[in-house]
């Protein structure tokens, strides 16, 4: 978001074609994480009027003195050091972090180039979004009949799109290595917000049965979870601000041929929700495409829905009509295959 604008903003979308209202907003990533993003979401719907109400005389909150700045950044120093002679020496727990850290990221080998398709492409100014919603229930039980999850069944039905994609453009892929961002807090507050995230770049499989490559998707994705949630912030966050202060990192987005596409999955409010009396009939994430990745996904669940949008360059990804029909089809298709043969078990 521009520097010289506010990091955040919040716009009523009015005159929609079905008649409803749509609340667009956008926090820059500083700000809020997706899981921080949720807990916003969940300090302006009506079932926490009252908690809103007794903070209403703090809001607009003047701004943070210079010296409370300064006594807020020792506390968290001295919070990270903990007390003399409580345990573990900091320079072991940083160790052990930065361990965790690349194995998170995948050890310390990177994950190799791939071949070149029409995936990675500078990108440019325009967005299309492409919604596709499957009932969560269905596809949970889709996860537990091949061993993996809702998010490994999601990257596996994702892989399958684009090797779809790609093959009507006369390309091949038979695999894909996607980056998934990890949370480093399962749960966030309106009063703790900013940005706690890793990231887990994966290589799955694009071919072969659906059920199979969820099961290869589980099996990378259990191998490669580190036992601290999103350690490898420690890692890349540093190498990314190196390379925006050598001013190459924008020569580095646009080129790498490492990553394909990125897929991340949050977990959603489990009741409706309504919104000034209003329902709130669906959630949809939104996510963003950088550098030469034209095209990306974001899940989220809602009240039993589970809504993955497609966000993708229109200049880049004129076929994304094809796509989003495809990861349709590689979602619903499983779930009849369940329903006629009884499989998915307890």
């Amino acid at each position: 978001m521009p520097r010289s604008r506010p990091l955040w903003s919040a716009t009523f979308v009015t005159g929609l074609t079905d008649g409803g209202t749509g609340l667009l907003v956008i926090m820059d990533h500083v700000l809020a994480d997706g899981i921080a993003g949720l807990a916003v979401l969940g300090a302006l719907v009506d079932q926490v009027t009252e908690t809103a109400e007794a903070q209403a005389d703090r809001f607009p909150a003047p701004a943070p003195r210079a010296w409370g700045l300064a006594v807020d950044a020792w506390r968290g120093r001295l919070r990270r050091v903990g007390p003399a002679g409580s345990g573990t020496p900091r320079q072991v727990r940083s160790l052990c972090r930065i361990r965790e850290g690349i194995a998170e990221l995948g050890g310390a080998r990177p994950p190799r180039r791939q071949p070149a398709t029409s995936l990675n492409q500078p990108v440019g100014p325009r967005r299309r979004l492409d919604v596709v919603a499957v009932d969560l229930a269905a596809t949970h039980d889709v996860g537990h009949a091949y061993g993996g999850t809702v998010n490994d069944v999601v990257l596996a039905a994702v892989a399958g799109a684009l090797r779809t994609l790609l093959a009507a453009r006369g390309e091949q892929l038979g695999e894909l290595t996607i980056t998934v961002p990890v949370a480093a807090r399962r749960a966030a507050t309106g009063g703790e917000l900013g940005n706690q995230i890793g990231i887990m770049p994966v290589t799955v499989p694009a071919t072969g049965d659906f059920g199979a490559r969820v099961t290869r998707t589980a099996e990378i994705t259990r191998e490669r979870k580190s036992r601290a949630r999103g350690a490898s912030a420690a890692l890349f966050v540093p190498a990314f601000l190196l390379l925006a202060r050598t001013g190459l990192l924008r020569w580095f987005a646009n080129h790498q041929r490492v990553v394909q596409t990125f897929v991340t999955n949050m977990r959603g409010p489990e009741d409706p929700l309504t919104f000034s009396g209003a329902e709130v009939r669906a959630i949809i994430p939104i996510p963003s495409t950088t550098g030469n990745v034209t095209v990306t996904f974001a899940a989220s669940s809602y009240a039993g829905t589970l809504y993955i949008t497609i966000l993708s360059d229109p200049a880049r990804t004129p076929d994304a009509p094809a796509l989003a029909a495809a990861l349709s089809h590689e979602l619903s298709a499983p779930l009849i295959g369940l329903s006629t043969s009884g499989s998915a078990g307890p």
